[in-house]
């Protein structure tokens, strides 16, 4: 029976889903937690949803289907899922945790909404570029309507969410305003949610120095049904 023993744990050992968000650095934006929760042997999932270097991979929903592959594998083999998802990767997230088990929904700075076209076009252009390591210095130009599309057609899952939800804003936000994760908190129709403002953080809350700490231990007190 030892071989069903270890069955069990492995699938009750905690188990992140990371979705990345829009831009060139796609699952490098995870080091920094994929780093810390590696160092205590969680199983961690993250999916590459499309590669900057390939103008051809424009298909937002390609980009879902890879993130839908991911999750069903995990959730195949984990009973505590943890599903997180950055900027554009929170939009995504929350739909995925409208169709798979998870235990948890994390949302960092999600990207639910733009002002308009233009809006969008420079704040995306100006947020992915010069972003390390990847060479390239520019998402390809029609990466952009896709990645409108995408959140057009599935931030409305906000509203079907059914799992404890926590939301981390930064303040000083310049890519995506904080009134966007106000509005869709209010949507979310669960009473287990949380919406944490971090004083002085910008969009890249898991790169900036006064946040990412913060967020670490927020997510264990989260996981752990202490906040």
């Amino acid at each position: 029976m030892n071989w069903f023993k270890r069955l069990l744990n492995f699938r009750k050992k905690p188990t992140f889903v990371l979705i990345h968000g829009f831009g060139i650095r796609t699952i490098n934006e995870y080091d920094f937690l994929v780093n810390i929760y590696n160092q205590r042997k969680y199983h961690i999932y993250c999916p590459k949803l499309f590669d900057p270097l390939d103008e051809g991979d424009d298909n937002w929903k390609d980009w879902l289907q890879r993130a839908e592959d991911c999750i069903a594998m995990a959730t195949s083999k984990s009973d505590n899922i943890y599903l997180v998802g950055y900027s554009m990767g929170g939009v995504i997230a929350t739909y995925l945790s409208t169709k798979y088990q998870v235990k948890k929904l994390i949302l960092l700075a999600p990207a639910f909404e733009y002002i308009n076209l233009s809006n969008a076009t420079t704040l995306l252009t100006s947020f992915v570029k010069n972003d390390p390591p990847v060479k390239k210095t520019e998402m390809p130009t029609n990466f952009f309507p896709e990645f409108m599309n995408l959140v057009n057609e599935l931030r409305d899952s906000a509203k079907e969410v059914s799992v404890p939800t926590l939301i981390f804003q930064g303040s000083d936000d310049k890519t995506i305003s904080p009134k966007v994760a106000k509005k869709y908190y209010k949507l979310l129709p669960i009473e287990e949610k949380r919406l944490l403002t971090i004083e002085g953080a910008t969009h890249r809350l898991i790169d900036d120095t006064c946040s990412k700490n913060i967020i670490v231990n927020l997510i264990d007190a989260f996981m752990e049904n202490k906040l």
